[in-house]
């Protein structure tokens, strides 16, 4: 090897020549074209006595018998030029700059018939993870690992991917490779990059001996990916099921990607209602209660009666500012489940036919409980609203009634007519059926007993049919008062039942509510029950 050196002084110095010992041995040293130079050797470096000024200095020496050679720097050079046809040279940039290593190695060529344990110098074995994170932005996260044992240094130009910009500053990159530098106590090198968007990405194992690959794929829920060519494998003891490619020199792998197709539909969930109205002579009261869910952030309407006055708004248990445009509601809902109360009254006397509050909601509902509280001073006669809710059953009693009424009648010596059982049938419908049965079983009975030949029957069993007979009357009596005190002083019962309900708690329930209301199709309506 010859050096040739141009250096500067602006003093009497000593000055360490590039190279580093044993690495080379130096033969010979010329400062301006003479000989007679002071040399010295300390730190594993040459250094060389120069006067003040401009000198060149010319070194000649000898590089061992290796498969590679490390040139550092105690000094870095401001420029080199290196002319080595026998030698692969990395580590000097396209300026002249050179980095603090230069590496050199040999192109040999393998002698015909010699095997590759035959060599004496062996390569270092080496991967190059490549980490593709596919995102709102693409990214690779590179690192060329070392696998061998350490103590041998190794320089690769390794080929960047398609489209591939390196984002590390101090890496030097040049005509789609990047410049790779492991010193020999040095275990592995890293570099980050940026990848272009595109529909396919094309994955190439470089045809070499120099290094092996391994390529994994980080997919982000925004983008959906399809492969061909090699096929991937996934690595157990892994957090997340990631792709991962193990190719052999030459091998490829193509990787498709696509934006996921977004299906139409609602931004809002509703998985609750709870509609509570309490009937009042002048005055209603509503409570509405809503569990929904949002995928994104924005305003929930809710349209009620424009004369109806809103007391108070509730969002995930927190009272907020109450927001109106006429007759509807703005709720400022966010993403996630929530809860959102409502709370409202009306001014509006009670009607012989009354329902609660006609509430339209921006999309279709699930799980939808209407509640209508009555007053106890009315008579509920009859209740409407959906399959599963409350049935006033004493319309079916009295029709049961009046049927066994006009049945009794037509029996022989029946005590009473058809219309007058059909009457009495009717006041006992206040009462249970062990009762109602009690005093018709007594009519029936004195009827009976009026037309026994009592002077064939033994003393003491008429004695004993007598007081039967007093005993019974005596209960049936009872029972009369009874049927008068509810029916004409007391509460008529309506028998009414369902869903949990009661003369003053009508419930209903709606599994799915999703007809549209007053043409509005983005749009249904709560309309729970109608009362008489």
């Amino acid at each position: 090897m010859t050096l040739s050196a141009e250096i500067h002084t602006a003093a009497r110095v000593a000055v360490p020549l590039p190279g580093q010992f044993p690495s080379w041995s130096p033969l010979s040293v010329t400062v301006d074209g003479e000989s007679q130079a002071v040399v010295l050797r300390q730190d594993g470096y040459l250094w060389v006595m120069l006067a003040e000024g401009v000198h060149q200095v010319e070194v000649a020496g000898l590089l061992p018998d290796a498969s590679e050679w490390q040139w550092m720097f105690l000094l870095k050079p401001r420029r080199v030029e290196i002319t080595a046809p026998e030698w692969t040279v990395t580590g000097v940039r396209p300026n002249g700059v050179p980095e603090d290593q230069v590496f050199f190695v040999p192109k040999q060529e393998r002698a015909p018939g010699e095997a590759a344990y035959d060599q004496r110098h062996f390569s270092v074995a080496v991967v190059v993870d490549r980490q593709l994170e596919v995102g709102l932005v693409w990214k690779v996260h590179n690192t060329v690992r070392r696998v061998s044992q350490p103590g041998k240094a190794v320089a690769l130009s390794i080929p960047l991917l398609p489209g591939e910009q390196v984002l590390t500053s101090s890496a030097n990159v040049e005509a789609g490779h990047i410049d790779v530098r492991l010193g020999a106590g040095q275990q592995e090198y890293q570099w980050e990059s940026e990848l272009p968007i595109t529909p396919k990405l094309q994955l190439d194992a470089a045809d070499t001996d120099q290094w092996v690959e391994k390529w994994r794929l980080m997919l982000s829920p925004v983008w959906n990916s399809t492969f061909s060519g090699l096929p991937p494998v996934f690595e157990e003891g892994t957090e997340k099921l990631e792709p991962v490619w193990h190719p052999w020199p030459g091998e490829q792998a193509t990787l498709s990607f696509s934006r996921p197709v977004a299906v139409e539909g609602d931004t809002v969930t509703i998985h609750q209602v709870q509609h509570e109205t309490s009937l009042g002579a002048r005055l209603r009261t509503a409570k509405l209660n809503l569990e929904i869910e949002r995928s994104l952030a924005g305003d929930f309407v809710i349209q009620f009666p424009p004369d109806a006055e809103v007391m108070a708004v509730k969002l995930a248990g927190s009272e907020i500012p109450v927001r109106r445009d006429g007759d509807k509601l703005i709720v400022p809902a966010n993403p996630g489940r929530q809860q959102i109360e409502v709370t409202w009254r009306l001014s509006a006397p009670m009607k012989s036919v009354t329902s609660t509050d006609l509430v339209t909601l921006p999309t279709d509902s699930a799980n939808v409980t209407s509640v209508l509280r009555p007053s106890s001073d009315r008579w509920v006669l009859w209740a409407n609203g959906p399959l599963r809710g409350p049935a006033v059953r004493f319309w079916t009693i009295i029709v049961v009634a009046a049927l066994a009424g006009l049945a009794l009648g037509r029996l022989p010596h029946s005590p009473l007519r058809s219309w007058e059982w059909v009457l009495l049938g009717l006041g006992l419908t206040q009462v249970n059926v062990a009762a109602a049965l009690l005093v018709v079983g007594w009519l029936l009975v004195f009827a009976w007993r009026g037309r026994m030949d009592v002077r064939a029957m033994h003393a003491g069993l008429f004695d004993a049919l007598q007081i039967l007979l007093v005993m019974l009357t005596l209960a049936a009596l009872a029972v009369l008062l009874v049927v008068v005190r509810e029916g004409l002083l007391g509460d008529p019962k309506m028998f009414i039942i369902g869903n949990g309900s009661a003369p003053t708690f009508l419930q209903w329930f709606a599994p799915v509510v999703g007809q549209t209301c007053r043409s509005r199709s983005s749009s249904v309506c709560l309309s729970g029950g109608t009362v008489d």
